[in-house]
């Protein structure tokens, strides 16, 4: 029988940023697919909404 070591499930806080140049669809889709790739890798995440430098959005509103 072999030794086997048992890694804990690593859990992580995802915070996508963009600016304010990009679209915001551009961003959603990338933040998606930065999240998949932890997934692959084991890694659990938990998201917020990206954050852009946008001065004209009112983010704390939207939180």
């Amino acid at each position: 029988m072999k030794n086997q070591l048992s890694m804990p499930k690593i859990h992580a806080g995802f915070v996508g940023f963009g600016e304010v140049n990009t679209p915001r669809e551009i961003i959603e889709r990338k933040c998606r697919e930065a999240r998949k790739c932890l997934e692959k890798l084991g890694i659990e995440s938990i998201a917020t909404a990206p954050v852009s430098d946008d001065p004209a959005t009112n983010w704390e509103r939207i939180a």
